[in-house]
């Protein structure tokens, strides 16, 4: 019980120990970023990281959800970036400036991106690796960008 108390605290933003990582969740009816964090490993291969969602100061999820889906943007997909601005501008602002180039942004696109052609998709997916990483200092390459099949989209909390 004690241990899940502790899950409910606001996170420690100050502690240079902690590491994050952000999740943008691109689904059919709108997109979400999930903050997370996690302690410094302590190097054990058989310890797995025990990674948390970011609580704000008031104790809540640190997560952001805008409407409509990314697949809004097939057939303006030079503006997929203007799109996820507001949710990666509300991560940047809870990750601490001094850790966002060490910090893992994942954009994983799911149902609605699917029903795109796939010319449509890599438009979408192009735009996002061209222009996120000319505003936002995260850790971001094209590989953490993509459609994910629904059975990869099944395991994804």
């Amino acid at each position: 019980y004690l241990a899940r108390v502790g899950d409910l605290e606001a996170t420690d933003t100050e502690d240079p120990n902690l590491n994050y990582g952000l999740v943008v969740d691109c689904g059919s009816s709108g997109s979400r970023i999930f903050v997370y964090f996690w302690p410094r490993h302590n190097g054990n291969p058989h310890d797995l990281l025990d990674i948390k969602q970011m609580r704000d100061r008031n104790s809540q999820p640190v997560v952001k959800k805008i409407k409509p889906g990314i697949s809004a943007m097939a057939d303006t997909p030079e503006h997929a970036s203007d799109y996820l601005r507001p949710l990666l501008s509300f991560a940047a602002a809870h990750v601490p400036v001094r850790k966002h180039k060490e910090t893992p942004l994942y954009i994983l696109c799911t149902a609605g991106m699917r029903l795109l052609s796939e010319r449509k998709q890599l438009a979408i997916l192009a735009d996002l690796v061209k222009d996120l990483p000319l505003e936002f200092d995260f850790l971001f390459s094209q590989s953490q960008a993509e459609v994910i099949s629904g059975k990869q989209e099944g395991i994804v909390p």
